[in-house]
Formats: structure tokens, C-alpha cells, sequence
């Protein structure tokens, strides 16, 4: 048995909360599934009703706009539902819960303001989504969620719940994918266009035209214009349902992607490619790989048409098993005309060309990390599915070669071991943000073989000095110097933190599997995934933690890189 809980959840500051019936919501999803058509109470209200609507007065007209206006900029700000979480924290530990959620507010001459990490309240009809595995890209000043699974709301509420009327039988994905999480019924295919404001933080959902795709788990998404995104890869979630009695079975299965879809960000318009393989001088008949957990980077300048660096993945082989994927490829969309307000037309065929290169690549990888430095693509960590990397490559997009950075820490051969982050690039550091570490997925106490490059991911927080109470107001956040290749630990002022008892770290929500990281306005936003890869045991089964806020880095890393603690 699988429950939910969602960090940072987000309430109307004002009005009382919307409540539901989940289980009615499950049964009527699964039933549609089945191919049953229920019909709501509103529908069947409505279907009595033949009175024409009236004319109304202006007084009235006016009133009606101004809660339609109120209703589309309703504050939702974030909070710990602490009846929720102390009944959650007392089932997984069978202890008192009092003193174990914290709320902070940063000192005013701190550094906290150099790094600071927070959950912004937001504006719009409905609170932001409650997502995982999704795809995320900015374009100026909004931030575009398409696919990946969303959580039932978290204001119905899942105590009651009868979860052994929903039977879900799916084949295990590799590492880190969370099996159990993904096959929980509370756990739905997002198949709406989410529009997020860097600016204001409004929250608002997008319907869309053309050739829109299914919900798609695990696909890249990377800005081409200043107006498009371009999508690629990915699983698609496909459920057969079957009804008996009043229970529900679901067989689950996973369909993976090979077109890329364009999304015009003016006209919420989809436009589907098939992608073309082209030969190289070293492969006549080359095939594209439908593929997911991948990394898609942009490279586009004024003298060449937008151009897309594709890099690993899981594939699927034979009896339904998942291997990484060792290339990269080089996609090339033609654009055969432009016009005003960065109007853009694609040619119809779509170019993906294999790269071969004189210098050994990486070994095949899911789940890794990739952003543009200079004239390279710097890639860190991901998995094979069997194991969790640390090591860092670079590619030469000019001269088509690759290079594995040396790195260090404290001036010894080191590696920062994580998978399904992501990183950004401020100047000339690399910044991993959110994943997991081997620690999250094996034996806490995380060993290193003789041979192995020494892993710095799961140092003690009591060696950071993050122990004491006046230091709990912070996180610690690895980068690496590019330029030198020293990872550098930082610590990272956060606004509120969980404390259970039983673990040796408290965590935030921070997110760490399945978020996204995407820039804009001066910040950098991480939305959804799953806060802690640690599954708690409860009597009830076991507990999962979702991050439902939109945090915010303001400034991340800046100028605070020298004040960097040393770790023992």
C-alpha cells in the first residue's frame, strides 16, 4: 500500500479550502478507463434544467466580473499541513511529532540572501499542480509543464481511501525510477499545459491545438526559438482497464517515443516531426532509438538553423528490459520562413544525424545532466541502471571530441555521484541541483570499492557543521569549478525544513526526483518531484513525500563561492 504526502502545499489565503471525495474522483478516472461513462451530479443537475438565463442588471454584471477577476488572481499560499504530517511522522516513527516541523524567516545581515532557497505563494484559479516526471522549459518570462504524472489534490483527503480496489500490474523501470510511486493510483498522466510567470508567479493551465502528444513521461524539452519548444522522446503511460465488482484492475504498459514535437508558445499550437536519419562517415544506415530519461541541449546561433544535441536515454531491448543508450545525435530543424513577433515555419523534415567522434564517449547513460559551456556540452552523472555515476565529460560541439574532466575535492580524485538532477552554469561553475545519491537507493552507509574513484555525494552533514541549530537554516549544494574541476560545497539558506525522527538529515523541499529546473527572471525555479527518495514505513504502508511548491533560487551561488566551509 502506497500513501501520499505533499510538502508545501498550497491553500486560498483566504476562503475556506475546496474539499472532494477522492475516491469517487479515482473511481470516475478509472471508469472513463474502463470505458464506462458516468455521469457527474453536475451533469445530471443540469440536465433538468430548461429555464432561459434571464437578463441581469448592471450591478449584478459588475459584481459577477469582479469575482471572476478575484477567482482568476486567488493567492495560494504555501503550507505544511500539519495535522497531515504529524499523523504521517507518528505512523512511520511511532513517536511524538511536536517540535518536528519548522518554519524559518531569514536573519537580515546573513548570507541567506546571497543563496536563498524558497516557496513562493502563487496566483490564479487553481494551486500549482502537484507533478512529477514532467517536462519544463522557459521561454522570457513563463515556464511551459507538459506530461509526467500529477498526485489526486491534495486537499481531498486520502485517510479512508480503499486502496485494494485498485489493482495495477506494470513491468519494473530501471533505476531511478521509483516503481511503486509510478504505480500508485493516486498518480495520473498529466495531459494539460501548465503556463507558470516567473514574474508573478500565476499559475494557469493552456488548452492546446494541432498535433498535441499523448502524456509523456521523461521526454527533454529545450527552447529552439524565442517563441518554440521543441520535444522529443519519452513513455507514454497506456492503461487497460478492467472493472470487476467494485474493484478495478489496471494493466499498465509503457510506450516509448520517437517524434519530436514543436510547440508554438504565441498559438499553443503543436506541430508532430518524424525524425530522418541521416548517414555518417562511419554509419550508412543509421536508426533513430525512441528512448526516455535523455538530455536534449540547444545550440543555436544566427548563422545556422536551431540545432539539438540528443544524448543517451534507456531504450527498450528485448523481453521488455531497458538498456542506456551510448550516442549522440545531432537534430536540425529547417525553418523556411520567418515573419514579425519571431513567427517561425518549420520545414517538414527533420534531420537526425549520428555522431562519430576519434575520442572515446561516456559509457551509455540515463537521467544525467547536460548545459552549454563556451564552445562544449558538459555532461555529469546519470546511471546504466545498474549503477550511479559521478563523472563529468565534455564535448566539443566544433571540433566533435570529447574529454573527461579530472575532478577533485580538497585535492583528491573525487566524483559527486547522482542521478536524475539537473545542472545549470552560472559563470564558470557547474550547479547539480535535486537527484538522488547511491545513499537514497542502496544501503545508507554507502562504500566505496578499492578501486573506485572516491564518492563525495554522501558526506555526514555533521561534517558540514549543519548540525548545530543555528545552522539548520541551511542545505549544502555542491558545484564545480569548470576551470579547475574542484567541487566546491556551499551552504543554502531555505526557508522551511522536516525533521523526522530516525534520520540522520532533515529535508526540504527541495525536491529530488523527477523535478525540474528551469531559469527566469533572475531565479531559478524548481517545480514537483518527489522530495525524498526514502520511502517511509507506516503500519498504513508506505509513505511518499511530493513536492508540491514552486521553489525558487534567488541568485544561487553568487558571490558567497569564496565563503565555501571546508568538509572533513
Amino acid at each position: 500500500m502506497v500513501n501520499l504526502l505533499f510538502a508545501a502545499s498550497y491553500y486560498p489565503e483566504s476562503g475556506p479550502s475546496p474539499k472532494g471525495d477522492l475516491e469517487a474522483e479515482l473511481d470516475s478516472y478509472y471508469a472513463a478507463k474502463a470505458g464506462e461513462q458516468p455521469i457527474s451530479n453536475d451533469q445530471a443537475s443540469t440536465q433538468d434544467q430548461s429555464i432561459k438565463p434571464q437578463p441581469q442588471p448592471k450591478a449584478q454584471r459588475q459584481l459577477e466580473l469582479q469575482r471572476a477577476y478575484e477567482e482568476a488572481h486567488r493567492r495560494w499560499r504555501p503550507s505544511i499541513n500539519k495535522h497531515t504530517m504529524s499523523v504521517a511522522i507518528a505512523a512511520a516513527q511511532d513517536m511524538a511529532t511536536e517540535g518536528h516541523l519548522r518554519s524559518f524567516s531569514p536573519p537580515l545581515n546573513s548570507e541567506a540572501f546571497i543563496n536563498y532557497f524558497h516557496t513562493t505563494t502563487t496566483i490564479g484559479e487553481e494551486p500549482l499542480p502537484i507533478i512529477i516526471h514532467h517536462a519544463a522549459c522557459g521561454i522570457q518570462d513563463n515556464i511551459y509543464l507538459l506530461g509526467g504524472c500529477i498526485a489526486a489534490h491534495d486537499n481531498y483527503s486520502i485517510e479512508g481511501v480503499d486502496l485494494s480496489k485498485y489493482v495495477i500490474n506494470a513491468p519494473d523501470l530501471p533505476i531511478p525510477i521509483d516503481n511503486e510511486l509510478l504505480c500508485s493510483p493516486f498518480m495520473i498522466p498529466n495531459s494539460k499545459l501548465f503556463v507558470v510567470s516567473s514574474i508573478t508567479n500565476s499559475v494557469r493551465s493552456v488548452s492546446t491545438l494541432g498535433e498535441t502528444p499523448p502524456p509523456l513521461l521523461y521526454m527533454s524539452a529545450s527552447q529552439i526559438t524565442k517563441r518554440h519548444i521543441f520535444y522529443y522522446g519519452g513513455l507514454e503511460v497506456i492503461d487497460e482497464v478492467k472493472r470487476i465488482g467494485d474493484k478495478f484492475i489496471i494493466n499498465r504498459s509503457f510506450k516509448l517515443n520517437n517524434a519530436g514535437y514543436v510547440l508554438d508558445v504565441v498559438t499553443s499550437k503543436f506541430q508532430k516531426f518524424e525524425l530522418i536519419a541521416q548517414p555518417n562517415p562511419t554509419t550508412r544506415y543509421p536508426i533513430t532509438v525512441p528512448r526516455f530519461g535523455h538530455t536534449s541541449t540547444i545550440l543555436s546561433t544566427s548563422s545556422r538553423p536551431a540545432t539539438v544535441y540528443i544524448m543517451g536515454g534507456f531504450r527498450e531491448s528485448s523481453h521488455k528490459k531497458f538498456e542506456a543508450i551510448r550516442d549522440l545525435w545531432k537534430v536540425e530543424l529547417s525553418i523556411i520562413y520567418e515573419g514579425d513577433n519571431n513567427y517561425v515555419e518549420f520545414g517538414d523534415v527533420v534531420l537526425a544525424t549520428p555522431i562519430s567522434t576519434t575520442t572515446a564517449p561516456p559509457c551509455g547513460r540515463a537521467f544525467h545532466s547536460a548545459d552549454v559551456h563556451e564552445n562544449s556540452i558538459v555532461y555529469h552523472g546519470g546511471t546504466d541502471g545498474e549503477e550511479i555515476f559521478g563523472d563529468v565529460w565534455k564535448f566539443d560541439f566544433i571540433n566533435e571530441t570529447w574529454t573527461e574532466m579530472q575532478t577533485h575535492f580538497q585535492g583528491k580524485r573525487s566524483q559527486l555521484k547522482k542521478v536524475g538532477h539537473q545542472a545549470i552554469i552560472l559563470d564558470k561553475y557547474l550547479v547539480p541541483i535535486a537527484g538522488i545519491i547511491p545513499a537514497d537507493i542502496e544501503d545508507p552507509v554507502y562504500s566505496n570499492d578499492g578501486d573506485e574513484i572516491p564518492d563525495i555525494s554522501g558526506a555526514p552533514r555533521s561534517n558540514m557543521e549543519a548540525s548545530r541549530p543555528e545552522t539548520s537554516l541551511y542545505f549544502w549544494q555542491y558545484c564545480m569549478n569548470i576551470n579547475t574541476a574542484e567541487w566546491i560545497p556551499q551552504r543554502v539558506y531555505h526557508d522551511y525544513n522536516l525533521q523526522v525522527p530516525g534520520l540522520e538529515d532533515e529535508f526540504s523541499g527541495t525536491g529530488c526526483l523527477g523535478a525540474t529546473l528551469t531559469c527566469g527572471n533572475s531565479c531559478c525555479f524548481l517545480i514537483g518531484g518527489q522530495v525524498t527518495a526514502r520511502k517511509f514505513l507506516t503500519r498504513h504502508g508506505k509513505l511518499y513525500i511530493l513536492n508540491s511548491g514552486l521553489g525558487a533560487f534567488e541568485f544561487p551561488l553568487g558571490n558567497s563561492i569564496s565563503h565555501a566551509k571546508r568538509v572533513v
